[in-house]
């Protein structure tokens, strides 16, 4: 048989093409009364990425051009469209951005140009609106091409048509699925008062002569009845016999109580607007550290129609609109709370905005009330004899906190009361309002704004009168530490702008300050411009000081700073060397100059530092460093100041003890609590570790929010939690090298009493695995997809259930030591028509070598 060639193929592929399509678009008499002389009446799918294909009714002109309904087209690819009057439809955009106008009475499409329609390009058929496919391709900005082997209309456009962006939306929502429902609070975790442990701070400091005394400080904590009882000595220069300072404190917190929550006695600070040391007493139902979260908030915004909205946090799909239209619950928590608005119309735009919610600490939850009562003498201060505090608060609502209260205080002079009163507000998303006022004594007020967009500020002004009696203060809420004896103000202000781009994150900064006292004008202007640019942090200070005498003027000073990191002379051993240098000028030239160098060899640091300032000599240079020993931490400093030689040393640790060994710390930890134990393979089963057990090394331990590592011994330990609060010690499961081992017991939620260790031991278990089979008796089916049942012996609780295979054996993978019972469920029972079977007791073994325990055959008889 001899090949057809090339050119043969091609005439008979054309020719059945033609044939096929003839055939199909075909239509009955009846139907093409309607029709144009010379059309063809057919049906077709229309197909688009993502989206079910849909079918249509179609035309097929004389010249070939196949015509599509455009009412179904603009329906199915979900194109918004308007009609101004009978003749003209107006058909969005890509991403809603500007129209496409068809002017069906002048035959044009009218977009970025004008296309004139041919006759056999538009046709109306029953008041229905036929366009050629290459015309509704025009129209919708995109692509339509016509299958006629497939009898496929393939619509395609970048970017994509707006129902196939609803669908990929959906499709996503599906994948990822919103997140279960939050887990409340574990406010009724009980708290179990404990007493003892201990934990030690020390830190001594030692300087060249000239510079601040030689000092001694040891500090110590220990737990009473579930109470911190503290005690401190400072000891000032010993070697000239100096001064002793005696320091002792028990402070006993009821976590669940509603109207007393912390009794403090002793060397206490004495809480109200500003903070006093007194030796005295504290009572409030403040609770000792905040909650993480603040309120939940039901988030809906206003959407013109056809919109949509999805709210994420953290990357974390939170709620859409399209989920029955109810609102989406958004957890507050104190401070920023960022999340992630992304808006969807109905021509496919898409809007993305950050929204930050900014909770001050000073903000009460709607409805809850707080007082603090303190008072007592001051032991270390000569303008004050006795001090006593009153304040309370009230959440207004979750935007509005209100808070009022008076200090009485008495000296040598007399007793006086001021009052004071303030409100904390969040007028808007990312805003913060405060305001305070104390009689006699001062006023403030602070605007903040950090939402989520590209700038961001804060403004604060404040005024402050001298105390009674001609007496001096010293400045508070941000005043320079002057005494003073008239009303003083200031005013601050800050402008951040942030850019970022695909490379890398820009900022400026922009701040100013002034200052001033009544009847004497601006004494001090300050203002500071801060940016980034190639890797290099730039910085320019510019400082107006009042006049020190009638006959001097102001003294002004400019400053200006560059930083960068030497990424080429990185090392291994010195890290990244960062150098800044700086200058200053004033009203005579160069004021002053300075160098430096750092460096951050391993855990420490080191730098190096030339500086010059006018009428002080020779240049001076200091060597800093700080380095972290394990048990302590370590700083140094020494050089040469104005043709003399300073220099100083500290150094300061703690130790924690109770937790079967001593714990060093190098940050201190009075006022915190730990958690230790061992991660074993508990082999002689009696839930200790002991000389026949297996300890697990590199096994993770969350405790609260910190992982913890497990040593050569299986042990671990740390000391930086909070006490008081609900903590959650877990075993990382998914570590551990054998699956076959797991915990013998659930993860420990409890309120740890400060100062001491709470042990949480992990003994793993070897699971077993268990198997048997079910054997059918006369006039019962066979024995295949029974479900069996494991119920723990003691409760009869479900423990694991699993599906017998065809030839009636199961088996469990793993299951944990302990006294159980099999069951057929009744309900396979019931299918199969057996009698009832008695439950078949078995033990699996928490030691030994035996991995499978095997059930005796069970055996089902036909019901009666």
């Amino acid at each position: 048989m001899s090949r057809p060639s090339p050119a043969g193929c091609l005439v008979r592929a054309c020719a059945a093409l033609v044939a096929c399509a003839g055939a199909l678009l075909c239509a009955p008499p009846s139907a093409r009364a309607q029709v144009p002389a010379g059309f063809e009446e057919g049906l077709m799918e229309l197909v688009a990425n993502g989206l079910p294909p849909r079918g249509i009714t179609v035309y097929l002109a004389p010249s070939g051009t196949v015509l599509v309904p455009l009412e179904a087209v603009l329906e199915f690819t979900g194109t918004p469209v308007q009609r101004p009057d009978s003749a003209r439809l107006l058909v969005r955009g890509a991403r809603g951005v500007g129209f496409t106008t068809l002017n069906v009475a002048a035959l044009t499409i009218t977009g970025d140009r004008t296309v004139t329609l041919g006759p056999e390009e538009v046709v109306r058929v029953g008041g229905a609106l036929y366009l050629a496919a290459p015309r509704v391709a025009e129209l919708l900005g995109g692509t339509a091409e016509v299958d006629l082997g497939a009898l496929h209309v393939v619509l395609a456009r970048d970017p994509p048509f707006p129902a196939q962006e609803r669908s990929a939306l959906a499709r996503a929502r599906r994948r990822q699925g919103l997140p279960g429902a939050r887990a409340a609070p574990a406010v009724d975790v009980p708290f179990r008062p404990r007493s003892g442990g201990g934990v030690l701070e020390w830190g001594v400091s030692a300087n060249l002569p000239g510079s601040v005394p030689t000092t001694l400080s040891l500090r110590a904590g220990a737990s009473v009845w579930g109470g911190l009882l503290q005690a401190g000595t400072l000891l000032l220069d010993p070697a000239d016999g100096g001064a002793v300072e005696l320091t002792a404190s028990f402070q006993r917190v009821f976590p669940t109580s509603r109207l007393l929550r912390q009794v403090q006695v002793g060397d206490v600070v004495a809480e109200g607007v500003r903070a006093r040391s007194v030796r005295g007493l504290v009572l409030t139902n403040a609770p000792f550290a905040r909650d993480a979260e603040f309120s939940e908030l039901q988030y809906s915004p206003h959407l013109p129609e056809g919109w949509e909205y999805e709210l994420y946090q953290g990357g974390q799909l939170l709620g859409f609109s399209a989920a029955g239209g109810a609102p989406v619950p958004l957890t507050l928590q104190y401070g920023s709370t960022p999340v992630q608005v992304r808006l969807y119309g109905p021509a496919g735009e898409r809007v993305v905005s950050d929204v930050v919610y900014l909770v001050p600490t000073l903000q009460l939850p709607a409805g809850r009330a707080q007082y603090t009562v303190s008072g007592g003498v001051c032991p270390r201060s000569e303008r004050c004899d006795a001090l006593g505090v009153l304040d309370l608060r009230y959440g207004a609502g979750d935007r509005l906190t209100v808070l009022a209260g008076a200090e009485g205080e008495s000296d040598t002079l007399g007793s006086r009361v001021r009052p004071y009163a303030g409100v904390s507000a969040i007028p808007a998303p990312g805003w913060v309002l405060e305001a305070q006022a104390m009689a006699g004594s001062y006023a403030r007020a602070s605007l903040l704004s950090a939402g989520g967009g590209s700038v961001s500020g804060s403004a604060s002004a404040g005024v402050q009168w001298p105390a009674e009696r001609g007496r001096s203060v010293l400045g508070g809420g941000g005043f320079s530490g002057l005494p003073d004896t008239v009303a003083r103000w200031h005013t601050e202000g800050l402008v951040r702008v942030r850019r970022s781009t695909a490379r890398n994150f820009g900022f400026v900064n922009l701040t100013a300050r002034a200052e001033g006292s009544a009847g004497s004008g601006v004494g001090l202007l300050r203002g500071s411009l801060s940016t980034a640019a190639r890797g290099v942090l730039l910085e320019g200070i510019f400082q107006r000081d009042a006049p020190r005498a009638d006959t001097l003027p102001p003294n002004h000073l400019v400053l200006g700073r560059a930083t960068a990191g030497l990424p080429w002379l990185r090392t291994r051993r010195l890290g990244l060397p960062v150098l800044s240098l700086g200058a200053g000028t004033g009203a005579q030239g160069l004021q002053q100059w300075e160098a430096r160098v750092s460096l951050h060899p391993g855990s420490g640091s080191l730098d190096v530092t030339t500086r010059w300032v006018r009428g002080a000599g020779t240049p001076s240079v200091l060597l800093g460093s700080s380095v972290r020993l394990g048990a302590a931490r370590a700083r140094a400093r020494a050089g040469s100041v104005a043709g003399r030689t300073e220099g100083a040393f500290s150094v300061d640790g703690g130790v924690a003890l109770g937790g079967g060994r001593p714990l060093p710390l190098e940050f201190g930890g009075v006022g915190l609590t730990g958690a230790a134990g061992a991660v074993f393979h508990d082999l002689d089963g009696d839930g200790r570790l002991g000389a026949g057990d297996e300890p697990v090394t590199d096994a993770w331990v969350g405790v609260g929010g910190i992982r913890v590592r497990t040593d050569a011994r299986g042990r671990y330990a740390t000391w930086s939690v909070l006490p008081y609060g609900p903590l959650t010690v877990a075993l990382d499961t998914a570590a551990l090298t054998d699956p076959a081992w797991v915990p013998a017991r659930a993860d420990t939620l409890f309120r740890p009493s400060p100062h001491l260790f709470t042990r949480v031991d992990f003994p793993l278990v070897r699971t077993r695995e268990v198997a048997g089979a079910l054997v059918s008796g006369a006039g019962v089916a066979p024995a295949a997809g029974v479900t069996v049942e494991i119920l723990r012996g003691a409760t009869g609780e479900v423990v694991e259930r699993a599906l017998t295979f065809t030839d009636g054996e199961f088996y469990f993978g793993r299951v944990l030591p302990g006294e159980y019972r099999l069951r057929v469920a009744e309900s396979s029972l019931r299918a199969l028509g057996a009698a009832a079977v008695a439950d078949v007791p078995f033990t699996v073994a928490g030691t030994g070598d035996q991995i499978l325990v095997e059930i005796p055959p069970v055996r089902l008889n036909r019901a009666r």
